[in-house]
């Protein structure tokens, strides 16, 4: 599902370039319709309300804690998740080293948090990973407005929202796994340091107009503290 720690500190660092962002367009109508930085400023101001909104959700918090804790500094460690949704919390109906999976029969659609360990790997989706999250949603699965979506490693809690509804459903609709495996192949080959790759992540999102964004809550191992999620 993951690589494994060492695969991930033996890898380089990404040349760390971002794309340049549109140009707003002249002469709109007043009143019209939004420019670029208006929408721009609203989808930053959504993001700034969702992630206060994980940082004060204590339930939350306490769950990523208690899946951390199952694995960190642990022998023989599995992957572990749950999946919740307005009425039930979900747990894996089997769980191995690089994968979980879940009893899809039983759980019901309305889904706002879906969250799975990578004990032995790194903090990042896999291709598996994104290829079942974009069916579920193409299933009707997600409640989209309340979802958030995370990988919890040794290093901290990942964490994915949609910001772009309209985006990630073409993405989800033109997913391809083959594609995206080996683009993240390539991508795994030019990471290096925690941040680096939790930032080239992000970036990789936006190369590939997932509609989604990128939060991280970082765990300093020095400190035993996590520090909150914000944007990398």
């Amino acid at each position: 599902d993951g690589m494994t720690n060492e695969e991930w500190m033996a890898s380089t660092r990404p040349d760390g370039n971002v794309d340049p962002q549109p140009e707003s367009e002249s002469g709109l109508p007043e009143g019209g319709y939004s420019t670029p930085e208006k929408e721009g400023d609203e989808k930053n101001k959504e993001l700034s309300v969702k992630i206060e909104k994980l940082n004060a959700d204590e339930r939350l918090k306490t769950k990523v804690k208690e899946i951390f804790d199952s694995f960190y500094q642990k022998t023989n460690r599995k992957e572990n998740g749950w999946i919740r949704t307005a009425k039930n919390v979900y747990g894996p109906s089997n769980q191995e080293s690089t994968q979980i999976k879940y009893d899809w029969r039983k759980i019901e659609k309305g889904i706002t948090e879906w969250y799975h360990s990578h004990p032995t790997g790194a903090p990042i989706p896999s291709a598996a990973d994104l290829r079942l999250l974009t069916s579920r949603y193409t299933g009707g699965y997600l409640d989209v407005d309340n979802f958030s979506y995370g990988v919890i490693s040794e290093f901290g809690c990942t964490t994915f929202i949609i910001i772009s509804e309209e985006d990630f459903k073409a993405f989800a609709e033109s997913f391809s796994y083959d594609k995206i495996k080996e683009d993240l192949d390539e991508f795994s080959k030019k990471i290096g340091s925690v941040e680096t790759i939790v930032s080239a992540f992000s970036d990789f999102l936006d190369d590939h107009k997932s509609g989604l964004e990128l939060i991280f809550n970082s765990y300093n191992q020095s400190t035993n503290q996590w520090e909150g999620w914000k944007v990398p």
